[in-house]
């Protein structure tokens, strides 16, 4: 008896799990994606390398080429006094020095075409408008009745009778939607400048154009319904298919000329190119220049004119007037950023984050040190300025900067999205609408941003998911 009324509650437990866990599953089904937009903008990446590192008595600082080659230029004696970024030697350059001049030439080029393609694309847009002026107001309002004060379109009476009533009432609809556009077009015109995007005033210029083209388009859909026995298609007719035609091969062209003229985003994907060139040239011109990154006394000179000097051999030693340096392990992953001569912004735990010291980087070894099973390099950073402050043994805060980039493209990081390999964004399209957009990263930033050197423009909406969408 007991069994035969527990089956009964069983069954109806089941089925209520069942019905709640099946509601669950379709709301989330139903239920629309969530993100956040972020605007992509301008703005500067920093990327920096963080350790912690003890302080230490100072020592001399063996300073090195990166590469080998012939030294061209000594500049200091021992004994001589030298300042933090005083050039000390020199490796012959002129291939590297050559390289950069031409690297500079190429960029200026492209600068150039660049700002040729925006003069023809700022000329195409105006000349735009001037066309569709002529297409509606010249040409095809030569087949409407308008009123003075208030702008209303009537397919001329002409035809009133003798055609399709619903082609005729779409014309003198999207003849009002053109009126509008226009006078729209025309306030938005007056407000280009040199520093206007020309991309948005593109944008407006062929969504315009578009929808003049498909009024002419209309236009032979209702000649196509007209009697062509009556005399009103034999008087009228053929004088208003050679309007439309000629506003239809007015707009045509003057579409041609903008998308032609848009050459203007390739080419400020060939000047992102030619800076970096130009940066890379600049590295390599840079690492045949020796400098000290300290101020100091040169204890050691160990090359003389002409000689061929192997990379990482010691060529000159500068002694630190500080009297304190700060060594730190820097990780395999982070030593490549890390270069001789980046600055570096200290804290101690003893006053706290919100006293901070300057230093650079000064020495870096070459061997690695083995740490918990992770390569390591020591690295020495020598104090910019003395500071009684500063004692022995003190446990300091390292933040080295090494390298920035001001006003390029940014975006947060955690809008990346990895699909075999490649990088891409979601681009918000319409509301609750995103599609994938591929981009090319450049530098990372110690904010959370990153760098984006082809791929989007300023303005464009990029949605970041949660993780687990």
């Amino acid at each position: 008896m007991k069994k035969l009324i527990k089956r009964p509650i069983f069954i109806i437990s089941v089925i209520i799990v069942v019905v709640v866990a099946g509601l669950i599953i379709v709301g989330n089904l139903n239920k629309k994606p969530v993100y956040q937009i972020s605007l992509v903008q301008k703005g500067n990446i920093i990327q920096e390398v963080s350790e912690t590192g003890k302080i230490k008595p100072a020592e001399s600082v063996d300073l090195t080429f990166d590469y080998g080659g012939k030294i061209s230029q000594i500049y200091v004696s021992v004994g001589d006094r030298v300042y933090a970024g005083q050039t000390l030697m020199q490796l012959e350059n002129s291939d590297a020095y050559a390289q950069v001049l031409q690297s500079e030439a190429n960029l200026e080029t492209q600068q150039d075409k660049l700002n040729e393609a925006q003069k023809n694309l700022n000329n195409a847009i105006l000349d735009s408008y001037s066309k569709a002026i002529d297409a509606v107001r010249n040409k095809l309002d030569q087949m409407f009745i308008k009123n003075e004060t208030v702008y209303q379109a009537s397919l001329n009476l002409n035809f009133y009778n003798t055609g399709d009533f619903s082609i005729k009432s779409d014309i003198e609809s999207k003849r009002l939607t053109i009126e509008l556009g226009l006078r729209s077009w025309k306030a938005s015109l007056d407000k280009l400048n040199s520093t206007s995007s020309l991309d948005v005033y593109a944008s407006e210029a062929k969504t315009n154009l578009g929808l003049i083209r498909d009024l002419t388009n209309r236009f032979n859909d209702y000649f196509n319904t007209v009697d062509s026995v009556s005399s009103l298609a034999v008087n009228y007719l053929s004088a208003y298919r050679i309007l439309v035609s000629s506003a239809n091969a007015e707009i045509n062209t003057a579409i041609s000329s903008i998308l032609s003229a848009e050459q203007t985003k390739s080419q400020q994907s060939q000047i992102q190119s030619s800076e970096a060139n130009l940066l890379s040239a600049q590295s390599q011109l840079s690492k045949t220049i020796l400098k000290s990154p300290i101020q100091g006394v040169v204890a050691k000179v160990n090359a003389t004119k002409g000689e061929i000097i192997s990379a990482n051999d010691a060529a000159v030693t500068i002694i630190s007037e500080s009297k304190l340096e700060i060594e730190t392990n820097i990780p395999e992953a982070d030593i490549a950023k890390v270069k001789i001569g980046n600055d570096a912004k200290i804290t101690l735990d003893a006053y706290g984050n919100d006293v901070i010291f300057n230093a650079k980087v000064a020495e870096i070894d070459l061997d690695a040190t083995i740490i918990e099973g992770v390569p390591t390099y020591k690295t020495k950073l020598i104090f910019t300025d003395n500071d009684d402050r500063i004692i022995s043994g003190m446990t300091a805060n390292i933040t080295i900067t090494t390298m920035t980039k001001n006003d390029v493209v940014v975006i947060p990081y955690k809008a990346i999205i990895t699909i075999n390999g490649d990088k891409f964004v979601a681009i918000e399209t319409s509301k609750n609408k995103t599609e994938n957009k591929k981009v090319v990263i450049g530098l990372r930033g110690s904010d959370g941003n990153i760098e984006i050197v082809e791929g989007l423009s300023e303005g464009n909406k990029v949605a970041i998911y949660p993780t687990s969408q």
